[in-house]
């Protein structure tokens, strides 16, 4: 809160992985996510599919550390799933994009029990929305934002 501070409240989106991070984000810090947009998240027993190593052919990957190196697989293990009591819980308007044919798909109905159904939208694509459904998804994210209310910038204690 810090960095922020005096910033007032934003939104979160996040794709996958970040989607479920901004969440855990916007459930800490309600005062400070005005909004939650998440583009084809894990909910409920789905877990995001990790590599076993990173490219190392990457140019922007090159010096990254192998997955297999790091405790984020344990950390992630660790953690409890994304589920409708989860979802239920924020208290910021949300929307929850999911592809068609992405392995999370299925979250989508965990999102609409939580949310209902006009948190959640779906398109035509798989885990990799923003290349397969740039302007869709896109048009949706500009359009619900643009309905979400501003806060004032807080003032800082001084």
């Amino acid at each position: 809160a810090r960095v922020t501070e005096g910033l007032g409240s934003f939104a979160l989106v996040g794709h996958s992985l970040g989607g479920w991070i901004a969440v855990e984000a916007a459930r800490t810090w309600p005062e400070r996510v005005a909004a939650l947009v998440c583009v084809d998240i894990p909910i409920g027993d789905e877990r995001p599919r990790l590599e076993a190593e990173l490219p190392t052919t990457s140019d922007r990957r090159r010096h990254s550390m192998p997955l297999s190196a790091t405790s984020f697989r344990d950390d992630l293990a660790a953690e409890p799933p994304l589920d409708a009591v989860a979802l239920a819980s924020l208290r910021c308007p949300a929307l929850m994009a999911f592809g068609r044919q992405s392995p999370f798909a299925s979250g989508s109905m965990v999102a609409r029990a939580a949310l209902g159904d006009e948190a959640v939208r779906m398109f035509d694509g798989g885990h990799a929305l923003h290349l397969d459904a740039t302007d869709a998804v896109t048009d949706a994210i500009v359009r619900f934002l643009a309905q979400v209310p501003t806060r004032a910038p807080e003032t800082p204690h001084g």
